[in-house]
């Protein structure tokens, strides 16, 4: 059965194998802006990280920086760790299963791909009422305006 249950950051293990890059400083951007919303999982046969390696990755360069934990972080009151919100519950099967999700988690949702104009407008939103809004996305002016030109809009 999956739970969600907080686990100290200095306990949690990356998986060695994953071949995921991070962008450290827009996932700070967006966990600073939006808290930390997506908990990440574990593998419960190999205790290793299953998804969540940049946002772990975050967090550990926010408190070396001694930055408040993002909200729904929660601190350790006796030795100040960060608790972070945790999946429990799954099990792969076997190494190459665990293996696999690193890439499935990752590229399924890049295969999905954009609505570009739809994409453009909302960015465009956002930027017209907070640029620190529109950074959160992960996407910077610059981005914005490469969009709009690749669609023929400027």
């Amino acid at each position: 059965m999956l739970r969600i249950e907080y686990v100290a950051l200095s306990d949690l293990r990356k998986h060695p194998r994953n071949p995921k890059d991070h962008d450290v400083s827009a996932i700070a951007r967006s966990v600073n802006r939006f808290g930390f919303t997506a908990p990440v999982i574990i593998d419960e046969r190999t205790g290793y990280l299953a998804a969540g390696h940049g946002r772990i990755d975050t967090l550990a360069q926010l408190k070396a920086q001694g930055k408040e934990p993002p909200a729904n972080v929660q601190t350790q009151e006796f030795d100040g760790d960060w608790l972070v919100p945790v999946v429990r519950g799954v099990a792969f099967n076997s190494d190459a299963e665990i293996e696999a999700y690193l890439v499935a988690d990752n590229r399924l949702t890049i295969l999905g791909g954009w609505d570009e104009p739809e994409l453009a407008a909302l960015l465009q939103d956002l930027a017209s009422q907070d640029t620190a809004l529109l950074e959160a996305t992960g996407y910077d002016a610059d981005d914005l305006q490469a969009l709009l030109k690749d669609l023929g809009v400027i």
